[in-house]
């Protein structure tokens, strides 16, 4: 008897025990730990923006126009800074920052002319390597040529037969590359007077008279020269034009109604542009279509190069900056990121090396 009751009282407790388990809720399994990413590398950083050239110009005001935006839209709201570093044609900077600067995602530069004339003529002076440099972004910076409304040019066919001899203003940068090359092909009569103190001077000596021809970058013609079109004093005679990643030359998008240094070219010869004549061409404009270029120093980690280039993606259709950028960019949509910049860097300076040496002779450089 007591043997069975220990039984009964035995079932029982096992049941009571199943019982109490079925009818507690089920525990929620444990969620795995989640990685921790730690704070982005660009918290409470510095990045500098070095332009080679003295404050005030073209390059300094764009790279201060994007450092006074871009911070925000990069992870860690990095402080960006310009630092100005001027000197010989704009190789102190670049030698700098080519050979100095650490690879460290904190440093970049902003290219001036000089760097890309440097690049393509294997400048002695140049220590470096631009195609070696990772890219941010690149843009172009195109080239009006235009003419005093007193010379009597109407149309291209006029510069065969123009009212006055042609001169030109120079300054030795790559303006007036484009027309100068296309005087020699054509046979048309040039003089080019040297030694005015930037895109400035010549302008002021177009406008003086002491020239009748100029080439001027194109944002510095719809800033200081158009106004003098709309009255007459200055006509328009082509831009050179832009040339895409694809490697194909297509009208200024700052200025599309004007033609290129290649449907000039055809409209003076009969022709399209073809063999050595060709490259060179495309080499002029070539200089230009990449001339701004938001490198890093050789080594850096692509990983840097891409936070950045997806924050100046982020900051380019920012509706704040493109207000401001409309002015200072002038209408150049950059090319992004580094495979895509790269691209876009090499079909602008990708010449045979017959046309490089073509051009540096006829420079005699």
């Amino acid at each position: 008897m007591k043997r069975n009751l220990y039984l009964y009282t035995l079932v029982a407790a096992i049941l009571i025990i199943v019982l109490m388990v079925s009818c507690t809720p089920a525990a929620k399994p444990t969620p795995a730990a989640k990685p921790t990413t730690g704070l982005p590398y660009y918290q409470d950083k510095v990045i500098t923006i070095v332009t080679p050239n003295s404050p005030g110009g073209g390059t300094d005001t764009q790279a201060r126009l994007i450092a006074s935006y871009i911070g925000r839209f990069i992870p860690g709201n990095p402080t960006f800074i310009v630092r100005n570093m001027p000197g010989g044609q704009n190789l102190v900077g670049g030698n700098w920052m080519y050979n100095i600067a650490k690879p460290d995602g904190l440093t970049m530069m902003l290219t001036a002319g000089g760097n890309i004339e440097a690049q393509v003529y294997g400048t002695q002076a140049w220590k470096g390597d631009l195609f070696k440099m990772p890219k941010v972004a690149t843009w172009a910076n195109g080239v009006v040529v235009y003419a005093r409304g007193d010379l009597g040019i109407k149309s291209i066919e006029d510069l065969r037969n123009p009212a006055k001899p042609l001169l030109i203003a120079s300054s030795g940068g790559t303006t007036e590359l484009p027309i100068m090359v296309l005087a020699d092909h054509t046979g048309i009569e040039l003089k080019v007077i040297r030694g005015y103190d930037g895109s400035g001077a010549k302008r002021l000596a177009l406008l003086s008279g002491e020239v009748n021809l100029n080439a001027d970058s194109t944002p510095g013609y719809k800033s200081g020269v158009l106004s003098f079109v709309e009255t007459g004093e200055v006509v328009p005679l082509f831009a050179t034009g832009i040339v895409t990643a694809e490697g194909k030359l297509e009208r200024d998008p700052a200025i599309p109604e004007l033609p290129t240094v290649l449907e000039v070219s055809e409209i003076l010869t009969g022709e399209p542009a073809s063999g050595i004549y060709l490259d060179v061409l495309m080499l002029c404009a070539g200089l230009r279509s990449v001339v701004k270029t938001l490198v890093f120093p050789p080594n850096t980690p692509p990983e840097f190069v891409d936070i950045v280039a997806e924050g100046f993606a982020q900051m380019w259709v920012d509706p704040a900056f493109q207000e401001k950028a409309e002015k200072i960019m002038e209408g150049y949509e950059p090319i992004i990121g580094r495979e895509a910049a790269e691209k876009a860097f090499a079909a602008g300076l990708d010449r045979p090396t017959e046309a490089v040496e073509w051009l540096k002779n006829f420079l005699g450089i």
